[in-house]
């Protein structure tokens, strides 16, 4: 790929940033050329295909950078704190949202939207996309959906930019419609950070595959720490179908087992249904249970499993994301247990418990998906969960759901006393209906 190339797709996503703002293309090419900026400076690298890329590009609008060199940049102070742009909303996102409460348009969105799109082409510049890159496009989407979302403006583009049109289920949904999902999840913040950043990687290795750029050979496995009932399966099924919209599996289904479908009771035989399960698993996610119950002791079988499964890890990794999930301590001695079990996986992505004010949420929008107000029960409800050890038997989500279900059951039975219930006592669960602790 040549660098006038690259240049051209910096240069394209440039002009698409400025040009979807309509009007105001005067202050958003002040606030591209601050993003490009600061994306340099935010690793700290300035590597010569970044300066070379934003030379080629800027030097007609900024008199006496054409003559100037990599080192040259590296030596002055042109890009020195411009990361600190990221930090804040400019002034322009400002006017946009104050535009879109004014007339309910989608200006911030648009403007983010771009903006992300900017940054992916310059971490795709040079051969190393960064943490902290990665880190900087995750932070700065972070505070921009924040004021949008604190101003009540809209912070994501529609997938249909605002038109009628259906999906069939066949088709897959767009990234964008996927990562709304996940960000709709309660909690769970540190892991929507690490999968939002994981599709910014693959987003950029995309884009530099496209333009014929070297991309490092690169493993798409995961272990899912946390305690049950932290959102691990559910987390696993959307990286399926976000994989699926990245163009990194074909199907994106979720195949979910544990040690009894991977384990046989004869040597020689737990090879063949570690493939039985691989092959059912074939561009989808293939989520294991509790990995570490596949190694008990000296249990020969579930060695066989481990051993086989590290090889078809490799032998399949472009057409099968495995997710190992289980207990922080449990899984951790499992991967440290197999050197080559852990070279397999990219990430160790930590599930945190939920909050009781999480929990009380998760309650709610249980008990509204199935039709029931609990406005009336919110507080008793906490108390509960503020009172509930929290140890290795607790379901977390999964609590709240199970309490939900407890507290209709109670509700049916008082409900059922009435002669002349009302359509309120049909669905409004009460604090009554608290079940008393086991």
């Amino acid at each position: 790929m040549t660098s006038s190339t690259t240049t051209s797709a910096f240069e394209s996503a440039i002009v698409g940033f400025v040009a979807s703002l309509d009007d105001l293309q005067v202050d958003a090419t002040r606030d591209a050329f601050e993003i490009c900026r600061a994306m340099i400076d935010v690793d700290g690298m300035l590597t010569d295909e970044e300066l070379l890329r934003f030379v080629e590009v800027f030097a007609p609008k900024i008199p006496g950078l054409q003559t100037k060199t990599p080192a040259e940049l590296r030596r002055s102070k042109f890009f020195t704190r411009t990361r600190t742009f990221l930090q804040q909303p400019s002034p322009l996102f400002h006017r946009l949202v104050g535009s879109d409460q004014a007339d309910h348009g989608c200006r911030a969105a648009t403007y983010l939207t771009r903006a992300v799109e900017l940054m992916h082409t310059i971490a795709s510049l040079d051969a190393h996309v960064s943490h902290v890159e990665l880190a900087a496009i995750d932070g700065f989407r972070k505070v921009l959906t924040t004021a949008a979302n604190d101003a009540g403006v809209p912070a994501q583009l529609s997938d249909d930019h605002g038109t009628n049109a259906r999906r069939t289920t066949e088709e897959p949904q767009s990234l964008r419609e996927l990562i709304a999902e996940l960000d709709s999840l309660i909690g769970l913040e540190p892991v929507k950070q690490r999968v939002r950043q994981l599709c910014d990687l693959l987003t950029i290795m995309q884009m530099r595959r496209e333009r014929g750029l070297m991309v490092p050979a690169m493993t798409h496995h995961l272990a899912f720490v946390g305690n049950p009932g932290t959102g691990k399966t559910t987390v696993a099924r959307l990286i399926g179908r976000i994989y699926r919209a990245l163009g990194l599996l074909e199907k994106g289904h979720l195949v979910e087992v544990d040690r009894a479908d991977l384990v046989a009771g004869y040597v020689g035989q737990t090879a063949t249904k570690v493939d039985e399960v691989i092959a059912s698993a074939v561009d989808g996610v293939l989520l294991i249970d509790e990995a570490y119950g596949l190694v008990r002791g000296t249990d020969e079988y579930g060695a066989e499993a481990v051993d086989a499964l590290v090889k078809r890890m490799e032998d399949h990794r472009d057409r099968v994301v495995i997710i190992l999930t289980g207990y922080p301590d449990e899984l951790n001695a499992l991967l440290d247990s197999n050197p080559g079990l852990r070279s397999r996986i990219a990430r160790v992505i930590e599930f945190p418990d939920y909050t009781d004010e999480e929990l009380v949420a998760i309650f709610a929008r249980t008990a509204a998906a199935s039709g029931y107000g609990s406005g009336m029960v919110l507080e008793t409800v906490r108390r509960r969960f503020a009172s509930t050890p929290r140890d290795r038997q607790f379901g977390n989500g999964r609590a709240a759901r199970q309490l939900f279900e407890d507290m209709m059951i109670e509700h049916a039975s008082r409900v059922a006393q009435m002669d002349y219930p009302s359509e309120r006592d049909l669905v409004e669960l009460l604090p009554e209906d608290l079940p008393a602790i086991a």
